[in-house]
């Protein structure tokens, strides 16, 4: 039978810092990515609006 003991553990302040130091570049590259989709979206959207069907309009 296994022996399931509850174990307390205790994060170092190192392995603190290291999370949030995680979880910092984890929001970095989410907010780049991010401005990239809205850069790629509206590169999209001028290309549509570009096209002569559309006369300029973003429908």
């Amino acid at each position: 039978m296994m022996d399931y003991t509850l174990v307390n553990y205790r994060l170092t302040d190192s392995e603190r810092l290291l999370n949030s130091l995680e979880l910092e570049v984890a929001k970095d590259i989410a907010e780049q990515q991010s401005a990239d989709m809205e850069a790629i979206i509206a590169r999209y959207r001028q290309r549509f609006r570009d096209l002569p069907e559309n006369n300029g309009e973003d429908t």
